[in-house]
């Protein structure tokens, strides 16, 4: 039935006899909405609204359309045919509201200029409400569309509903990823409209922001309004990276400031003092840093900025202050940078005895930190200090497990305590030295020369008699150090004799020491052993020179005063060519050797 029935519908309509196809059309239509056939009804009903328009009966088909939207709403075709039919200038009355009707259920590429059409309507009737209601329908519906984009945008800015607002500028945004304006009104809509959180997540939809400062700065007054200090200065720092210009992240940072108060507002402070530093604005920088302090006079982080300031400018009484006031905050490896950063601003003011109190500190907290222990000492070195540097020594050695490393950190303890007249503690420090390395030479000799500086001569003489019999048999140089204490001790006591012997076997291990080689002449004159005083003035007018700091070799000065003894002794054995020719070479060795020199002259007179 329904076959024949279409046959028939095509044979009438390619006679064109559309009288008789309509009403076939109206039958068939009659007989689906008896069966209750939906999809038949709108089938028909289209086709009888076409044979309708065909014969120049556009109210027929107009009411047929509207018949189909009855039974669906949503017939994209009868809609699109509502709006062709409207769009007529007899019926232009409900042709907006058919496009309203046709807009949501429009192809989207037919839908921006229908939209454009709506708002020309609405404009044209001259209804506010419906003018905006088909603003927004254009808007949403061709967002990139200024003309219909702003003025809805105007709309809803001038009721204050800047929410709304936004939703518009952030929807045309996502049309257009790349426009940055667009995603700045927005954020800035959405912060108006209260929601500053909704403009921090659309201002994170920008994607690479690398090169927008612009868009970092923004972010970072929304992140101060919302207090979250940690983000914003993320983003100022972003915003610096991205090239923002210094006066604009500078006044950012400063309402950031102003805005906050307590541990927030130093944060954005120091960030602050960041880009003042990196513009070269380093004055008002301190000037910042100090008020910071004012307040907060313990702030780690303004004391350790405002040091390298300091420090960077040469202001080295200025930087060593605030070094001082840093150590005691610091702990660990931090603690230590203070600690020499300080030692390094006192020594560039030759100040740098005012190291001391900072590094002594920092040496408390951290005693196994070799390179504060290291620069403490060279302080003690250059300073004098040297009961200070003896006390180092000796809690060095505590804590060095080598040996002979300890030994020698000890002795040279002694050496500075006897220096200082403490003999009794030196005594004390050395007898460690001889309970764990009685073969110590040196230990030996300094804890004989505190013992006899104390009045018990012959237990220092035992000390070097004890080495002396640990080194039996062996004749090295540093023993000659033992003969010489020895002789030193006799000296004290008054015999002469003895003490030339130990004198003597001291040379005897170290010919080469042209000091020895004085001691033992001068002392071989005053007991007028002419032999023993020649030997050792030989010696040492044979020597080579002496180099500075050395010990081998003798001085120009010591030879002269040989050759000025051995003039003497030749004179009183009545050899006077030969004490002319000693004559002669000592003043030759020092021209400003007076004695020699009269000498001379009264020699060659003879």
């Amino acid at each position: 039935m329904a076959a024949a029935a279409e046959l028939l519908a095509t044979l009438l309509e390619r006679q064109g006899r559309l009288g008789e196809l309509d009403e076939l059309v109206r039958n068939q239509l009659e007989r689906a909405r008896s069966t209750g056939d939906p999809a038949a009804v709108e089938t028909l009903s289209l086709k009888l609204g076409a044979l309708l328009e065909r014969g120049g009966r556009e109210d027929g088909a107009l009411e047929v359309y509207e018949n189909v939207l009855d039974w669906n709403p949503g017939c994209l075709d009868a809609l699109r045919a509502v709006v062709r039919l409207l769009d007529a200038p007899s019926r232009e009355a409900g042709l907006g509201d058919a496009i309203e009707r046709l807009i949501p259920v429009e192809e989207p590429g037919r839908v921006a200029s229908l939209a454009t059409r709506l708002v020309a309507l609405r404009t044209a009737e001259g209804d506010p409400r419906a003018l905006e209601s088909a603003l927004e329908i254009a808007a949403a519906a061709s967002p990139l569309d200024g003309s219909v984009r702003e003025p809805l945008v105007t709309r809803y800015a001038e009721r204050g509903e800047w929410g709304r607002a936004a939703e518009v500028l952030f929807s045309a945004f996502q049309a257009e990823p790349r426009d940055l304006l667009l995603l700045l009104r927005a954020a800035e809509a959405f912060e108006r409209g209260a929601q500053p959180e909704r403009a921090v997540e659309a201002l994170s939809a920008y994607g690479d922001d690398t090169d927008q400062p612009e868009l970092h700065l923004e972010r970072a007054r929304l992140f101060v309004l919302l207090g979250a200090p940690g983000a914003a200065i993320d983003a100022f720092r972003a915003a610096h990276m991205a090239g923002a210009r210094p006066e604009e992240l500078l006044a950012a940072l400063g309402t950031a400031v102003a805005a906050s108060q307590g541990d927030v507002a130093a944060d954005f402070t120091l960030e602050l003092v960041d880009v003042l530093e990196s513009v070269g604005e380093t004055a008002t920088a301190r000037e910042r840093l100090g008020a910071l302090l004012k307040e907060h006079p313990r702030h780690r982080d303004a004391l350790r900025k405002l040091a390298s300031i300091c420090a960077a400018e040469a202001r080295w009484d200025e930087t060593a202050a605030t070094y001082r006031r840093l150590i005691p905050l610091e702990e660990g490896e931090a603690l230590v940078g203070a600690a020499m950063n300080l030692a390094d601003a006192c020594e560039q003011s030759d100040r740098l005895a005012d190291a001391r109190g900072g590094l002594e500190r920092a040496l408390v907290s951290l005693p196994e930190n070799a390179e504060l222990r290291a620069r403490l000492r060279q302080i003690y070195e250059r300073t004098g200090a040297s009961r200070e540097l003896a006390d180092l020594l000796v809690r060095e050695a505590r804590g060095q497990s080598d040996k002979a490393a300890r030994a020698s950190l000890l002795t040279r303890a002694a050496e500075l305590l006897l220096e200082r007249g403490e003999s009794s503690k030196a005594i004390a420090v050395l007898e460690d030295v001889r309970q764990e390395s009685p073969e110590n030479i040196l230990g030996a000799v300094l804890h004989s020369r505190a013992l006899a500086s104390t009045g018990r001569p012959q237990e220092a003489m035992a000390s070097l008699e004890e080495v002396l019999t640990v080194h039996r048999g062996r004749r090295y140089r540093e023993l000659s150090l033992v003969h010489g204490e020895m002789s030193n001790i006799h000296l004290e006591s008054g015999d002469l004799s003895r003490a030339l012997d130990a004198l003597a076997r001291a040379f005897e291990l170290d010919m080469r020491n042209g000091d020895l080689a004085m001691r033992l002449a001068h002392l071989a004159l005053d007991i007028d052993d002419k032999e023993t005083a020649s030997k050792a003035l030989r010696a040492v007018t044979m020597m080579k020179l002496r180099q500075p700091g050395g010990t081998e070799g003798a001085s120009a000065e010591s030879k002269a005063v040989a050759y000025y003894h051995m003039s003497r002794i030749a004179q009183a054995e009545g050899d006077i060519r030969k004490a002319r020719l000693m004559a002669s070479k000592a003043v030759g060795e020092n021209p400003s050797h007076r004695e020699a020199q009269e000498l001379l002259r009264e020699l060659k007179s003879a």
